[in-house]
């Protein structure tokens, strides 16, 4: 019986190694092995080359950070060390202030690429002529102009030309473009802005006759983080994002732009082309188009009673004596922790608050003042370096009424207030 058993048990385990269904395992062939090599080396360079990339981005970043913080620290150093040569201070203010344009100009482009990266850099378009876009660019770019010693000429038609665009948005692209065009001519070179209707369009022109791009990279001009110039002996500055962002912007506005060059050292042009919008929309903005009235900064204001709080001691001081320029009665306090005690015993009228501060936040003081009935009328403003709108929502929900974004200007306290 056992062995009818062991026969039948046998004839089970013939039939299954016969059966078409069973998976047989296999050993992967030497062409498979080759396959998975390949991709896994693939892999491997792709992830050497991402690491290269944000290497080199970081150490140029620096690099570019040092550049406007170098002359800030220079000029830093000539005041201290001749205090009573006031005569120095009118140039040197000149230097401080284009320095720190320089550096939100980096902070700005990072924080643009930022969103479009995540899509959330959104278009204010309106019908507007585009002379008035033109001209805010140029006062981008006149600084470097005018630092570069360059002769700077702009060439504009008699008649309006009607887009619909966002106007700070075409300044801030036109403005890239003269400032690539003053760092990238040599000292005393030719720039122009030309603006000449094609039809339909209008071609925006940035030309000069500095040191031209080459044929190879002609065609990659607007990447990102695309230097003209990548040696450190010919670096022109720059973290080859005004370009990319440019077009980008461009683009969002329903237009297109390229760039023309014959080639190193002959110069190079940037077109920027537009749709035009239609004779009835542009007659429309033509009637609506009445100049606002210029805000007054330093009208006289009332005066109230505001508390600055930031853990930043130097800039909680610079602040209130801004506000102290205004005619206000501003004072200080280091810490949300103090700025609360201060409220319980004498309620300012404003509290101006940075967010991000040890051991209690900004959001945190703003909630214990909204959740004080006696404290309910003072104006609470949020001061923070964060921009999301997911922040200013938070802000908001806390019980901020206003949002300001470092850095805070005295024109942003004098509107504000």
């Amino acid at each position: 019986m056992s062995e009818s058993v062991a026969e039948k048990l046998k004839s089970i385990d013939a039939s299954r190694m016969d059966s078409p269904d069973r998976t047989v395992e296999r050993s992967p062939s030497i062409q498979e092995l080759n396959r998975q090599l390949a991709d896994l080396q693939s892999a491997h360079e792709s992830l050497r080359i991402a690491a290269q990339r944000k290497d080199d981005f970081l150490a140029l970043l620096a690099h570019e950070l040092r550049n406007p913080l170098a002359p800030l620290h220079s000029a830093l150093q000539l005041m201290e060390l001749s205090p009573e040569d006031v005569s120095q201070y009118k140039d040197l203010r000149l230097v401080m202030s284009r320095q720190v344009e320089q550096l939100m100009r980096l902070v700005d482009d990072l924080r643009d690429i930022s969103r479009i990266t995540r899509g959330k850099l959104t278009l204010e378009k309106v019908p507007l002529d585009l002379a008035g876009a033109m001209e805010a660019a140029c006062d981008l770019g006149r600084p470097l102009l005018e630092e570069a010693g360059h002769r700077f000429t702009r060439t504009f038609p008699g008649s309006k030309l009607i887009v619909a665009g966002d106007k700070v948005r075409l300044a801030q692209v036109i403005g890239n473009l003269l400032i690539n065009a003053a760092k990238f001519t040599p000292r005393g070179g030719q720039v122009e802005l030309l603006l000449r209707r094609d039809g339909e369009y209008v071609d925006i022109r940035v030309r000069d006759n500095g040191v031209g791009i080459s044929a190879e990279k002609l065609p990659r001009i607007f990447e990102l983080f695309m230097q003209v110039n990548e040696t450190r002996e010919r670096s022109q500055g720059g973290l080859g994002i005004g370009l990319s962002l440019a077009k980008t912007l461009v683009e969002m506005h329903g237009g297109s732009i390229r760039a023309e060059s014959a080639g190193e050292g002959a110069g190079s042009e940037f077109v920027v082309r537009l749709p035009l919008v239609t004779q009835a929309v542009a007659a429309a903005a033509l009637v609506s188009s009445v100049p606002r009235a210029v805000p007054e900064t330093h009208r006289q204001l009332p005066a109230r009673k505001i508390l600055v709080v930031d853990d930043n001691v130097a800039q909680a001081h610079l602040l209130s004596r801004l506000l102290q320029k205004l005619g206000q009665h501003a004072y200080t306090a280091g810490s949300a922790a103090a700025a609360l005690e201060s409220v319980e015993k004498s309620p300012p009228d404003v509290v101006i608050s940075d967010i991000g501060m040890p051991e209690m936040s900004g959001y945190d003081l703003a909630q214990k003042i909204r959740a004080t009935p006696e404290f309910q009328e003072i104006t609470l403003i949020a001061v923070t370096g964060f921009q999301q709108e997911s922040d200013r929502q938070e802000a908001h929900a806390a019980g901020f009424d206003h949002y300001l974004t470092k850095p805070v200007g005295i024109e942003d306290l004098g509107e504000l207030l």
